[in-house]
């Protein structure tokens, strides 16, 4: 996570040094600029929605647990059987089950809107502080006439480079070797080619 958001970090550094409209846009409080700005998969009408029924449905709970309790109580004391128990206890057992997978559902609903609000906070704050180091590393290169630049490769990209120079050369030292063997054997024709016509001279 703090991987990527330090990615974030610098890429959106270097949108605001190449783009001046965009600092400008972050320092008058325009809520486009915001570059963490996140869409949340849970508005807060649906989280109120979700509270709401989630504590219906604990109510719920709260009743079903009693009758099922009472009806084993009832038959402890003899006065059902346990098949009767077992009958009358099914139909509570299976809305107990129901109203237990919609509380879990609740919950879950209002996790993800509390956790994507926590995240839009840490976002948000995040980009002031990043807005405010901004502007004063603006002003002080302003002061300075410092102007922007990129920072100096590392030891791997200079390692890098180096090998495919290296690479590059080969391939040149490769291709100069094969012209070489071309103009060897036409060099070799030819004064072949002197040769003999040296001795049909001679002949004549």
């Amino acid at each position: 996570m703090w991987d990527r958001l330090s990615d974030k970090m610098g890429s959106i550094l270097k949108r605001r040094e190449d783009s001046p409209e965009m600092g400008l846009n972050a320092r008058t409080g325009n809520a486009d600029s915001n570059p963490f700005q996140m869409e949340h998969s849970i508005t807060p009408s649906d989280a109120q929605a979700a509270d709401k029924h989630l504590r219906i449905m604990e109510v719920e709970r709260e009743i079903l647990s009693h009758a099922i309790r009472r009806i084993y109580e009832i038959e402890a004391n003899g006065k059902i059987s346990k098949p009767e128990r077992e009958r009358l206890a099914q139909r509570y057992k299976e809305r107990m089950m129901q109203v237990k997978n919609t509380i879990e559902r609740d919950q879950s609903m209002l996790s993800l809107y509390n956790l994507e609000c926590a995240q839009t906070e840490l976002m948000n704050l995040f980009n002031k502080h990043l807005v405010d180091l901004d502007d004063k590393i603006r002003s002080l290169k302003a002061d300075l006439g410092v102007k922007h630049t990129l920072a100096p490769p590392s030891p791997e990209e200079k390692t890098k480079k180096r090998r495919t120079r290296k690479r590059k050369k080969r391939s040149r030292n490769k291709e100069k070797t094969k012209v070489d063997e071309r103009i060897e054997k036409i060099q070799a024709d030819v004064d072949k080619a002197l040769g003999k016509l040296e001795q049909i001279e001679v002949a004549a």
